[in-house]
């Protein structure tokens, strides 16, 4: 099986750090549950229980299930693991592939399949290529965080550029007394 996974320097890794642990506990063959694999993957990491309760910034998620769910998700995407059915995942054959070939198992890997790079672009104009095959047209750097994750930091800053713009309007606007005094 392949550990070629990098301490996380979250106490939950990034999506992309559980590429090759999500892959690899369901290496097997069989079927799995997703729901069953958030544990597995939280022991694999040694996740105390905070950390497997720590939310995502909206507060709406645990951010181990956002995680191993993108990660999951990035696997299909790359044709490592495919759905049979809502909730239930299983390894393919390029998915043992990957794990026997005992390389890193990260974003950067999965971009040599051309099925996960139409996935992060969206729709990509790969007339003539192979499935599997990289296309001639240029790749979208790596992707290190969730599109949730961008999102919320996107609406973070937002907020914040909102907030100091009505700060600076109020003061702007409100009236300076001439001496402490002049409020009593």
């Amino acid at each position: 099986m392949n550990e070629a996974v990098e301490s996380p320097r979250h106490a939950c890794a990034r999506s992309s750090d559980l590429h090759a642990s999500s892959a690899g506990i369901v290496g097997d063959g069989q079927e799995h549950i997703l729901r069953d694999t958030y544990a597995q993957v939280a022991d694999r990491f040694q996740l105390t229980e905070a950390d497997r309760q720590e939310l995502t910034p909206s507060g709406t998620q645990s951010l181990l299930h956002n995680r191993v769910g993108w990660a999951k998700t990035y696997l299909v995407k790359a044709g490592l693991l495919r759905s049979p059915r809502r909730g239930v995942i299983l390894i393919t054959d390029r998915g043992r592939q990957a794990l026997a070939g005992n390389q890193r198992i990260d974003n950067k890997y999965l971009r040599q399949f051309i099925e996960f790079i139409e996935f992060i672009r969206g729709a990509v104009d790969v007339e003539g290529a192979e499935p599997g095959q990289q296309p001639a047209t240029s790749v979208p750097p790596a992707v290190e965080t969730t599109p949730e994750e961008l999102i919320e930091t996107g609406y973070r800053q937002v907020q914040t550029a909102l907030a100091s713009d009505l700060l600076e309007r109020f003061n702007l606007r409100v009236p300076r007394p001439r001496s402490s005094s002049a409020w009593l």
